[in-house]
């Protein structure tokens, strides 16, 4: 029987594959040498590369220089309740309720999540990049109250975090009271938190935010709510200037 002309090509091609594979060199590693070069001041500057960023360095420059407002005291982080957190939460909830978002309290961001102090006076747009250098956004979670302790036992064992519209009050050997816009907690209703994504989907190891019953996201930055706060204060005449108010309160 005469083979198929059509699978007779076929071999032949199979055939000359091989035949190509098994002539081709094979390269061996024999020797490798490695080297270090030592990063200092007697490393001179390549100049055609600073050439060549120069511009787009001035052009961003530009930008991120620009005073988006002004403190009139330093922001730092030193205590469970901080001025620095103080702000961070206070400046996104006010920029989200300026936006219609609806919550009950704001939890934006962990301690963690703030990766600067601020200075006292001038702020630019480069100390908020700096503040706020991640992309994280907005997310509005509806939780159970019950869900709150648990929310709480990780603040706490966090030794504080940035708050919004809720206060903790814990002490040795006595219940810790927490209130949310000035009312204690009812386990029997849900909770609208305002978040990060981050936070929402388990950052930090947080739990109390798994499985929520609603979940929406703003499509609007941490970053750039911070920044529309503080453009906002600038624009009436307002400088930044928190005030710590044993929202947190841990008693050792």
């Amino acid at each position: 029987m005469a083979m198929n002309k059509k699978y007779f090509k076929t071999i032949l091609f199979v055939l000359a594959a091989f035949s190509l594979v098994a002539c081709s060199k094979q390269l061996i590693l024999k020797e490798t040498k490695i080297t270090q070069q030592s990063i200092s001041e007697k490393l001179f500057a390549d100049t055609a590369i600073i050439s060549f960023y120069a511009p787009y360095k001035k052009s961003l420059d530009s930008q991120m220089n620009v005073v988006v407002g002004s403190s009139a005291i330093a922001l730092s982080k030193n205590s469970p309740d901080n001025n620095l957190s103080i702000f961070f939460a206070d400046a996104v909830a006010a920029a989200c309720k300026n936006k219609n978002a609806i919550f009950d309290f704001a939890f934006p961001t962990t301690n963690g999540g703030i990766r600067n102090s601020m200075p006292q006076g001038d702020w630019t747009l480069r100390n908020m990049y700096e503040l706020m250098p991640f992309e994280n956004e907005c997310v509005l979670l509806t939780i159970s109250g019950k869900k709150i302790n648990e929310l709480v036992r990780f603040v706490l064992s966090k030794g504080g975090q940035p708050l919004a519209g809720i206060t903790i009050q814990s002490k040795p050997s006595t219940e810790t009271l927490v209130k949310i816009a000035g009312l204690p907690v009812d386990t029997n209703r849900n909770y609208v938190v305002l978040t990060s994504d981050y936070l929402a989907n388990g950052g930090d190891g947080i739990t109390a935010f798994a499985n929520p019953i609603n979940k929406s996201n703003l499509n609007y930055k941490i970053r750039d709510a911070l920044i529309d706060y503080v453009l906002s204060q600038k624009a009436i005449g307002k400088t930044i200037k928190p005030t710590i108010d044993g929202r947190i309160r841990i008693d050792q």
